[in-house]
This record gives structure tokens, sequence and C-alpha cells, in this order.
């Protein structure tokens, strides 16, 4: 394996970390977020008992709110552009556009966001 072979495995095999890091990342705030709301509504669904409060008895906060999810993905346009444009110089333009066409459009900027993680993954495995 020459120098250059290794570098590139070695650039591929960190794309594949991060893409893996994202994608937990993601899948961990969609958990919390479903904590908080369960949370939240088991809260409002019990009833609530009045007992007196002491002197020495610290009152409780009230529940946050929800979290909120974050407005852009964490994966860019541009992130799947780099993937996909790198795949194409290795010689792989056909599978690229093919997956592509996969999701039901012709072009990276026609593609739905919520599938970014999903595509760089199965580009990924192009080989």
């Amino acid at each position: 394996m020459t120098e250059e072979q290794a570098k590139r495995l070695s650039d591929e095999i960190k794309g594949v970390i991060d893409i893996i890091a994202l994608s937990v990342a993601t899948k961990l705030q969609e958990i919390a977020q479903e904590m908080v709301e369960s949370a939240m509504n088991e809260g409002q669904s019990e009833a609530v008992e009045e007992k007196p409060v002491h002197a020495t008895e610290i009152p409780k906060p009230a529940p946050k709110s929800p979290l909120k999810k974050p407005a852009s993905p964490a994966i860019s346009e541009d992130d799947v552009r780099k993937v996909l444009g790198d795949k194409s110089r290795a010689g792989f333009t056909a599978e690229v556009k093919a997956l592509i066409s996969k999701y039901g459009v012709e072009k990276v900027s026609q593609l739905d966001p919520t599938h970014y993680a999903a595509i760089i993954a199965e580009a990924e495995g192009i080989k």
C-alpha cells in the first residue's frame, strides 16, 4: 500500500467516524427530547397533591421547557457534496448518480436534508 493510498484510507475512515458520531449525537438529542416530552406529559396528566410547605422545605423549581431541535441539520448540503464529489472523482460517477436518483431527485440541491446522513452513509459504502 502506498503512502497516498494509506492517507486516502485514513481520510475515509475519519469521514465514516465523523458520520457515525454525528448520527449518534443526533439520536441522543432525539432521545433526550422524547424523555423531556414524556416527563412533561406525565407531569400534566398526574393529579397534583396539595401538601403544606414547611419553612425548612425548599420548593422544587418548575420543569424547564422541552429542548428545541436544532434548526439546521447536523450534516450540511456541502458535506453531502464533498462525499459524493470524492466518490465521483474516484470513478464512481454512475453509482453517485444512481444514489441521488434513489431519493427521487436529479441534483444534490434537491435532496431532503433529513436524508443527508443516510446518503453519506450509503456513499461511503460505494467501493
